[in-house]
């Protein structure tokens, strides 16, 4: 009797030990695209207009990475110089994670499609993370509310002859945490960033998602050349809202192996009980 139970209690414990081992996050959205943005080169002028034909989508975007290989990088002084930044200077702690899969949308072959002579990637990243922002003037007499920003990207650069092209595909969004002094900003844990994400879940991010296609025909990527110019520039962006259905844990195959062990060991014993 006690060989059963011991048994039992080794394949619960099996199944709780890899649990608590998972890595791999799973995010599904439900997105959908708002507006279609058309920029063109006319005249040496290079403008954007908006499609006035463009039909509102629904669909679901679904994205994984992984939790526990990231790199965490704790809070540390930042200065930017863009007057637009709605900090010039202050604290920043960040978190990036390895993104392993993320499914395309309804438009991201036909923008895959409109770049020209693609060859091998300059660039070809993707990523989840997020980035914690204070001002330094925050302080523990006189604390301000950290800018939080979690971020899904895909973005790849080909580098070509007249020029650069470039794809992304992403969703992002912001809120508002906790006030706390510059000093005691700390970067999120994985579990604390997986938590983040579970507390928006069924909110509408509006102006989380965003597609585009962009061809410059001389580019900053391209080494050696001067600086964006309007002889040719073309760029389609699709645009919508975001709402987060569900943040969930991925068991690993080693998972699924132990839980077949304890089911089996579980069966076992409950035949055993029965002889």
């Amino acid at each position: 009797m006690f060989a059963r139970q011991s048994l039992v209690v080794f394949a619960l414990s099996s199944l709780a030990a890899v649990a608590a081992q998972a890595e791999v996050v799973e995010v599904t959205w439900d997105v959908t695209a708002l507006t279609r943005s058309v920029g063109s080169t006319v005249g040496g002028v290079y403008t954007e207009q908006a499609d006035a034909g463009f039909q509102p989508q629904t669909f679901t975007y679904t994205l994984s990475f992984d939790l526990n290989g990231g790199v965490i990088s704790p809070a540390a002084p930042f200065t930017v110089t863009d007057p637009g930044a709605p900090y010039q200077s202050g604290m920043s702690a960040s978190g990036n994670f390895n993104l392993l899969t993320n499914s395309a949308t309804p438009y991201t072959d036909g923008l895959l499609a409109m770049a020209p002579d693609r060859q091998s990637a300059l660039f070809d990243v993707g990523f989840a993370g997020y980035m914690l922002n204070v001002p330094d003037s925050a302080t523990t007499n006189s604390p301000q509310p950290v800018s939080q920003s979690a971020n899904f990207m895909t973005f790849t650069l080909w580098s070509l002859s007249s020029g650069t092209t470039t794809y992304s595909r992403g969703i992002g969004f912001q809120t508002m945490g906790n006030p706390v002094s510059a000093q005691e900003l700390q970067a999120w844990t994985p579990a604390e960033y997986m938590a983040y994400l579970q507390a928006h879940t069924g909110e509408v991010l509006k102006g989380a998602f965003s597609e585009s296609y962009d061809y410059n025909s001389q580019s900053i990527f391209v080494i050696g050349a001067p600086l964006p110019s309007v002889n040719q520039h073309d760029n389609i962006t699709i645009a919508g809202d975001a709402v987060i259905r569900s943040v969930t844990v991925v068991p690993e195959p080693a998972t699924y192996a132990l839980m077949g062990l304890g089911l089996s060991l579980m069966a076992w014993v409950r035949r055993r009980q029965t002889v």
